[in-house]
């Protein structure tokens, strides 16, 4: 009898549930998405700077458990032995995708490196353990000088001026159509206040010159994976 009595409860602890009927388990951690370096992905995804702000957009894959009710997103600065993690919100979100813009910098000119992590709960509000930290260092924005139509070539004249270390460094130009890229071309490993020069051959590419925008990103990248990186200001290419 004693043998059977603990079967029963050994049954109930494995359905998440204690005697009384209650979900005490805690549902899986979520994934923190990565971002891959390919300048040939036309859709974005991961943990990423926000065009025209100095705001990350962080991703996670969504948990496989059946009675999730949310996720809260919890980021940390790493400032001297600060090891605080801060909820980004305290309204939890039932997306896998969340913009963090409350982001404060002391001197745009240094980077500021944030870390992140993802925090599931379910509807008895039992709380996963954290997700896999990721963290991303937003560097300064690079300026589109200019950009003309030359020869059936779209020409865009950029410049970077700040400090982006010594790993991987990719300037990539993207040009956009409404909410879709449309065209994306890398230059790797330029150097500190190098103009950069991009040159799109208007007669080998299908590209609509109507609401036209043109977005420079300031990539490093380690093994292939973001670390950190800047959008340009985007800017509206007049049909010509």
């Amino acid at each position: 009898m004693r043998y059977f009595l603990f079967l029963i409860l050994l049954f109930l602890i494995s359905c998440g549930k204690n005697l009384d009927g209650i979900d005490n388990t805690p549902p899986q951690k979520p994934v923190i998405v990565s971002q891959n370096y390919d300048p040939s992905f036309y859709t974005e995804s991961g943990i990423r700077p926000v065009s025209n702000s100095n705001h990350l957009r962080i991703d996670w894959f969504e948990s496989e458990d059946d009675d999730i009710e949310g996720y809260f997103l919890e980021r940390r600065e790493l400032v001297g032995s600060d090891t605080t993690w801060i909820r980004v919100s305290n309204e939890i979100t039932s997306d896998t995708t969340l913009v963090d813009n409350d982001l404060v910098f002391e001197n745009e000119d240094t980077p500021s490196r944030f870390f992140y992590r993802v925090i599931a709960v379910d509807e008895s509000d039992n709380m996963s353990k954290p997700s896999n930290t990721k963290n991303f260092k937003l560097l300064k924005k690079a300026k589109i000088l200019d950009f003309y139509i030359s020869d059936g070539k779209l020409v865009i004249d950029a410049i970077y001026q700040g400090n982006i270390g010594n790993e991987t460094k990719y300037a990539v130009l993207r040009l956009i159509n409404g909410s879709n890229i449309v065209y994306a071309e890398p230059k790797e490993a330029f150097l500190l206040d190098e103009n950069i020069n991009f040159s799109v051959d208007l007669n080998e590419v299908d590209i609509d010159l109507n609401n036209l925008y043109a977005r420079v990103d300031i990539v490093n990248s380690i093994n292939g994976i973001h670390t950190a990186g800047s959008y340009s200001q985007l800017k509206l290419l007049e049909n010509n």
